[in-house]
């Protein structure tokens, strides 16, 4: 993780070149770090600015430290919701979440479910569409329906361009998001 905390296209563009290089030297075959410190962070500082509502778009159980259940475990919010268009990975959620009267889940595309949902504090998206340039347009498309988080936190945000995160990441400074730090995953601050 590299703390930037900018507003600065460039200094963003280049961390993005550094890893576009170091991607294409080592490949993404290379151990990877654990995103758990981010989650962990993120979920220390949700609670700092007393929110209330995440989003997470892209839900499962992967590992039993994600993201899932560190929202659940480790913050206080008032609503959660789970969102993925497979059923499976809501199902291996609620296995380990249960029902409760915090908790959403949806079966669907979150570019259909996100819009709906006002006063978003955190959004965390790590939701699989296409290939690069497609997935690097859907992150964008989400950014622009979200509805103004005032959390943003990209995972896989240590690809080569295009990804996931290099088509929004200029937008949101354009509107006011600081870049926190970039690396595993990308935090942006309203």
């Amino acid at each position: 993780m590299k703390l930037l905390k900018t507003k600065d296209i460039r200094v963003w563009t280049e961390c993005q070149l550094d890893i576009d290089v170091n991607y294409k030297l080592n490949s993404f075959a290379k151990p990877r770090k654990s995103h758990l410190q981010s989650v962990e962070y993120v979920a220390e500082l949700f609670e700092q600015l007393d929110g209330k509502k995440i989003v997470e778009c892209g839900s499962g159980v992967h590992t039993p430290d994600c993201s899932a259940l560190k929202w659940f475990e480790k913050t206080n919010a008032t609503e959660i919701h789970y969102i993925d268009l497979d059923p499976v990975r809501i199902e291996e959620v609620k296995e380990r979440i249960g029902t409760h009267e915090r908790v959403h889940y949806h079966i669907q595309s979150c570019l259909d479910v996100v819009p709906k949902i006002t006063d978003i504090d955190l959004l965390y998206m790590d939701f699989w569409v296409g290939r690069g340039a497609d997935r690097a347009k859907a992150y964008y498309d989400l950014y622009n329906l979200a509805n103004r988080p005032r959390m943003i936190l990209i995972d896989d945000s240590d690809h080569t361009s295009p990804w996931k995160h290099t088509a929004m990441i200029p937008v949101a400074i354009a509107d006011g998001y600081t870049v926190e730090y970039v690396g595993r995953q990308t935090l942006l601050l309203l």
